[in-house]
């Protein structure tokens, strides 16, 4: 029961996130959406590249990690195919794209943080100790997460109730998947490697096509800045 409980503040530490993006909401001129954009593509990218892959590549062999790798990025194509984007000029981008690309980040999160349950449930019932200290070190970089995951939402003028709803509903996989993984102690590391290769694939779609290319188009200096400090953010969090 302890680690369920550990594992369920750890998914909630991102509602944490959503609460740093709403207090430092402002007037959403275009050099605050390209910083926030790039704050956002700095956290992602930095969780792909410093937890994600090296994450995975320990619970998998490389075939695997390229495939869970393929499989995320297929996820999110499929997704872009059926949700397409809502405006019409790639110069412009209204509140809806914002919302879409906002729910697209929290969908890779919520990929990311199933699997990572899975490890926090899977390293309890080997030792407890193990499970409560990578329930801590979840807790952590859920926190620059949520943060990512709200800035999109908040550009596109979601109410501040319903970005942490969101935010509680991403953070919610990471109990479930510590669920599953002390029921199914047996699942195989193979499984969560892939899970989190797949995790990284879409999230670096979600940078890659998202969040980069609509930062970039309000003004390249504070997407610069944004990724600087999404990145020192994820880092010192790491």
């Amino acid at each position: 029961m302890k680690i369920l409980i550990f594992s369920t503040l750890s998914g909630l530490s991102t509602v944490i996130g959503g609460l740093l993006a709403i207090c430092f909401k402002s007037k959403q001129s275009k050099n605050y959406i390209a910083l926030m954009l790039g704050l956002a593509s700095g956290v992602m990218a930095s969780v792909v590249l410093l937890d994600l892959l090296p994450e995975a590549i320990a619970y998998t062999n490389t075939i695997g990690v390229i495939a869970g790798f393929a499989i995320g990025i297929l996820i999110m194509v499929t997704l872009e195919y059926l949700v397409p984007h809502l405006h019409k000029s790639p110069k412009v981008c209204d509140s809806n794209e914002y919302l879409k690309m906002g729910l697209f980040v929290a969908l890779g999160i919520a990929l990311h943080n199933l699997p990572e349950g899975l490890a926090i449930g899977a390293g309890y019932q080997a030792a407890p100790e193990l499970g409560a200290v990578i329930a801590l070190a979840i807790a952590l970089h859920n926190i620059p997460e949520g943060l990512g995951l709200s800035v999109p939402l908040c550009v596109g003028g979601m109410k501040p109730l319903k970005v942490l709803f969101i935010c509680l509903l991403a953070g919610i996989f990471t109990p479930i998947g510590t669920i599953i993984g002390m029921l199914l102690f047996t699942i195989s590391e193979s499984f969560i490697g892939i899970s989190l290769a797949t995790a990284a694939g879409a999230m670096t779609y979600i940078v890659v096509d998202e969040l980069i290319p609509q930062a970039w188009q309000q003004t390249k200096l504070y997407t610069a800045l944004g990724l600087v400090i999404g990145i020192l953010v994820a880092y010192l969090a790491h």
